[in-house]
This record gives C-alpha cells, structure tokens and sequence, in this order.
C-alpha cells in the first residue's frame, strides 16, 4: 500500500508542470522511475530468498528508494514554482 503513495509523490510533480514540451518527457522518466522500484523491488526479494540480505531490508529498501526519488523531485519541482 505505500508504494501506491510513494508513486503518487513521484508521479504528480512530474505530471503537474506549466510547460507542455517537456511532459512527455516527464512520463518518460516516470515510467523508468516506477520500472527501476520494481526491478528492485524483484532483486531485493531474490536476494532476500537467497539470504543474502535480511528480509525486512528487502521489503523495505525498494519503498525507501523511491521515497528518496519523491523527495528529490518534489524539492527540484519546488524550486521552479
């Protein structure tokens, strides 16, 4: 339930912009942004089956990559208002 979030935190700077030209762009990035949260979503549950990492980690490390990307967005999308 909190990645449906963290991708709205993603997704709604990206999709709210004044400028027409670079919104296609923006869902460009955004569809790689949400692939790259799955991808590691997948490697982290592997590696987590493997034990090779802790599964708490593996459940979490995803969500909180994509929160760092959220935050990073919405703060580079603030400086431009």
């Amino acid at each position: 339930p909190i990645a449906c979030i963290l991708i709205a935190l993603v997704g709604a700077p990206l999709g709210i912009l004044p400028r027409r030209s670079s919104s296609n762009l923006n869902y460009i990035l955004l569809a790689i942004i949400i692939f790259q949260y799955y991808m590691t979503q997948s490697i982290c549950m592997s590696l987590a089956e493997n034990n090779q990492m802790t599964p708490l980690l593996a459940a979490w490390l995803p969500n909180i990559v994509l929160l760092i990307i959220g935050l990073l967005i919405v703060r580079d999308k603030a400086k431009l208002a």
